[in-house]
């Protein structure tokens, strides 16, 4: 067998752990090919790992950076919104254009967001 490919098989059941086991419930274990994986294969091993690790480090370094951005609309809304208490009458429909674009980018952006974790959509309900 291909060195590469044991050492894919033997990768592949390393994420068994984070998923369910179908009939228990519980947590699987990582033993499967993994524990099969010889001591010669190691450096292999190591490479295809430190890869993976990059990968979700890429990706978790992008999610940071989206979700700053998120924050920085969050405060700016709420500027925005302390701001509209001393609006004019003559300010009123810029105040809300202002507000209303920079809402519909933080709405927008936690769409993007929002598969990344498990809470439940609340209405969002854009200035009128």
């Amino acid at each position: 067998m291909n060195l590469f490919r044991t050492v894919r098989s033997a990768i592949t059941g390393l994420g068994s752990h984070l998923r369910p086991d179908e009939e228990s419930g519980r947590a699987g274990t990582a033993s499967g090919n993994l524990m099969d994986l010889p001591f010669a294969h190691r450096a292999a091993f190591n490479q295809q790992m430190n890869e993976q690790l990059d990968d979700s480090s890429h990706v978790l370094d992008d999610l940071d950076a989206k979700l700053l951005t998120l924050r920085t609309h969050v405060v700016n809304l709420r500027n925005q919104l302390a701001a509209s208490q001393s609006a004019t009458e003559a300010t009123w429909d810029q105040v809300k254009s202002g507000f209303s674009r920079e809402h519909g980018q933080l709405h927008e952006g936690v769409r993007h967001v929002r598969p990344w974790t498990k809470a439940k959509p609340k209405p969002v309900h854009g200035p009128s």
